[in-house]
């Protein structure tokens, strides 16, 4: 596959959660409760990226007050959904360059301890009514909803 058709393929493949599915997906894969109100979705390209602002309540702290952490949400377009290695990859430079003391966005582990989880949403997509293109010519395009699965991840914020 060719530079052009792969980005083709990384915009139709972008990813679209719902503010109510973000939330849920946070909550039950990482364990971040948040309100709507914390939550922000932020411009992506090809992404889909959110800004949550995260009350927890420290367990080291004796009058038990909630503790503001902030992250970023990261919802993978397709294309690089599928490349888990090179995600991987990222997550290892990031991890070290973090403990070599740099201020960068660290990656966060699942509840389960995986650095990445995975979400399907379902989006749009148009196809062609008949299948033959001469057909097709002055035809509008039909919308079907297509399962498709995203890369997760979550990093501090910086």
């Amino acid at each position: 596959m060719g530079a052009a058709e792969d980005e083709e393929l990384r915009k139709a493949q972008k990813p679209r959660a719902s503010l109510s599915q973000v939330l849920e997906f946070a909550l039950k894969e990482f364990g971040l409760s948040a309100e709507e109100e914390d939550v922000k979705n932020l411009d992506s390209y090809d992404d889909q990226n959110f800004f949550i602002c995260n009350s927890l309540k420290a367990e080291t702290n004796s009058a038990d007050q909630p503790m503001n952490k902030k992250f970023l949400f990261k919802i993978h377009n397709g294309v690089e959904s599928k490349n888990t290695t090179f995600l991987e990859a990222q997550n290892a430079a990031l991890l070290y360059l973090s403990k070599k003391g740099f201020n960068v966005s660290v990656p966060q582990q699942t509840l389960s301890g995986e650095w990445y989880a995975e979400i399907v949403l379902t989006s749009p997509k148009d196809v062609n009514s008949t299948g033959n293109e001469e057909k097709e010519k002055g035809l509008k395009k039909l919308k079907v909803k297509e399962q498709q699965r995203h890369v997760v991840r979550l990093f501090s914020w910086v």
